[in-house]
Order: structure tokens, then C-alpha cells, then sequence
């Protein structure tokens, strides 16, 4: 029995670790979004609006 609760416990610890890996992606995408350059304002521009519906079609989904 102790064995197996320790397993359990691992898949959980996983589990979280994915969980956080998904929303370290998504801080990392918003801080991206966040920097710009006055040489590519309006490339950034458009790359905000691209990456921001992803980003919402990702939270309508969940």
C-alpha cells in the first residue's frame, strides 16, 4: 500500500507540473506581447492581435 500511495502522489506532482509549465507559457507569451520597439510598432501590432485571439480561443476552450 505505501508504495502505491507514493506513486500516486507522483502523477500528482506531475500533473501540477504541467498545470504550471502551461501557464509559464502563457505569462511568457504575454510578457512578448508586452515588448515593443519603435522600429516595428505596427509589426508588433499585428503580432499582439494575432497571438491575442490564440490566446483567447485557448481560454475558450478550457
Amino acid at each position: 500500500m505505501f508504495p502505491l500511495s507514493i506513486a500516486i502522489i507522483q502523477g500528482q506532482t506531475e500533473k501540477f507540473n504541467r498545470i504550471f509549465t502551461f501557464f509559464r507559457r502563457i505569462n511568457q507569451k504575454n510578457t512578448d506581447l508586452n515588448r515593443s520597439t519603435f522600429g516595428s510598432v505596427h509589426n508588433n501590432k499585428t503580432k499582439k492581435t494575432n497571438k491575442e485571439s490564440v490566446f483567447f480561443a485557448l481560454l475558450v476552450e478550457n
